[in-house]
């Protein structure tokens, strides 16, 4: 569920900002072109919500990173990514990108704004992340909610 969580979160952050969108994974090379998303995984937990583990909440936790042309860019990407985040249904596809005819919203968010490290590196300059979870249940016999 996490890979289809992951390309739905791209698709649906591509289709509603036009901007360039990024998974992170090992090895990737950033665009050099601002503005760009980066997608990374965090760390999922998991807990029973029901008796005899019946039912049980998966919390996908994921990092979205803007990286922006300036701080004004930075400031509308951040509203309209704040926006979607808090008001939006994103609709889930399948790992080849197809709709599944289900939707799904982002349950809580943070926002997090960084300085650049090194002022010298332009890809470092005008980033904020938003930390977002995405909560899925799981039915034992009924398969997910």
């Amino acid at each position: 569920m996490s890979l289809n969580v992951i390309n739905s979160l791209k698709i649906n952050l591509e289709d509603l900002t036009d901007i360039h969108t990024v998974i992170l994974y090992d090895g990737i090379k950033l665009p050099d072109e601002k503005p760009f998303l980066t997608i990374d995984q965090l760390t999922n937990t998991f807990d029973s919500v029901a008796k005899q583990r019946e039912s049980v909440r998966t919390n996908h936790n994921f990092r979205v990173g803007v990286f922006a042309k300036s701080l004004r860019n930075r400031y509308e990407i951040q509203q309209t990514l704040r926006d979607i985040f808090s008001f939006s249904e994103l609709v889930l596809h399948n790992e080849e990108g197809n709709d599944t005819g289900r939707k799904f919203e982002i349950t809580s968010m943070n926002e997090i704004p960084l300085n650049a490290e090194d002022i010298s590196s332009d890809t470092s300059k005008h980033r904020v992340y938003f930390d977002i979870e995405i909560q899925e249940i799981r039915h034992k016999n009924r398969g997910i909610n």
